[in-house]
């Protein structure tokens, strides 16, 4: 998982999403150590909703309050699984 104050999405313009609450956004991501001793990292994505959708096919998964502790569940592995603990922000907690 990756904390951040917003995301930014240049398409034509410049776009900043954030939370309403101007809480953190909590995004749901995946790293894996290399070699190297560093990690890589990836950001999830799923389609656009809400006012993102009007600037892009797709955006970060925006993880809500309640996934975060499933989310860092390191027991939690199965598709299905994570489908039924984890969800996203509601697209109307967002502001571009």
């Amino acid at each position: 998982m990756l904390s951040t104050s917003g995301c930014q999405e240049k398409v034509k313009a410049a776009y900043f999403f954030a939370r309403q609450d101007r809480e953190p956004l909590f995004l749901g991501a995946i790293w894996e150590p290399l070699d190297d001793d560093t990690a890589c990292c990836a950001i999830i994505t799923e389609p656009a909703r809400g006012i993102a959708s009007d600037i892009h096919n797709r955006m970060p998964l925006v993880l809500d309050d309640q996934s975060l502790e499933a989310w860092l569940d390191p027991d939690l592995v199965e598709r299905d699984a994570i489908r039924a603990a984890v969800h996203h922000l509601e697209a109307e907690a967002l502001t571009a």
